[in-house]
């Protein structure tokens, strides 16, 4: 899991998921919060979710060095359209303001990749939002194929209305849907290139 505002520099923490100092596997009913690897969070509403660690053995994100991976997997169900169900990474804000990335700047971009996988086929979002200033929401659809590793990238434009303060406050989420109703609703805008 990456985003960078330079092809060489990760700013996500634990994003190859090598570290899970809480459970490597979480079965408690914890409906959002840090409860697996670290760093990251899963959240849902509406149903039952667990998440764990799972091993990458073959395949493009094993050659490229990933071992581990971040499974989110449904027990219950629940078909509101309100319904959903993540995985949350929160960047410190003085990260992303002292990334490179000229987020005030539409022409400067910031880059979000990460490898997915999952069971259905199917639409699946993706979103990066921001918290200093004025919230902004990115989202962005991907397509996957059952039980096939895919490559997800898309970039996030800088904007206006966006501040990034330089301390350690929530500045941005990168959010990754493994369900998403479809009475949810974002509040600006597409993730575009």
């Amino acid at each position: 899991t990456g985003l960078s505002s330079n092809p060489k520099e990760n700013l996500v923490i634990n994003g190859d998921f090598q570290v899970w100092q809480r459970s490597t596997d979480d079965t408690s009913d914890v409906v959002s919060g840090y409860c697996g690897p670290d760093r990251w969070q899963k959240a849902w509403y509406g149903g039952t979710v667990i998440g764990k660690q799972v091993a990458i053995t073959t395949g493009t994100p094993f050659d490229e060095g990933f071992r581990n991976s971040f499974q989110m997997k449904c027990t219950s169900t629940s078909t509101g359209t309100d319904r959903f169900a993540q995985f949350e990474y929160r960047f410190e804000a003085q990260d992303l303001a002292k990334s490179g990335w000229k987020y005030t700047d539409s022409n400067s971009k910031i880059r979000v990749q990460f490898w997915a996988k999952c069971s259905l086929a199917g639409k699946y979002w993706a979103q990066l939002q921001t918290y200093d200033g004025t919230k902004r929401d990115y989202p962005y659809s991907f397509n996957l194929s059952a039980d096939t590793w895919t490559k997800i990238s898309f970039a996030i434009p800088g904007d206006s209305n966006i501040t990034m303060n330089n301390d350690t406050g929530h500045g941005a989420s990168l959010c990754v849907f493994a369900y998403l109703g479809t009475g949810i609703t974002n509040d600006t805008g597409s993730a575009t290139e």
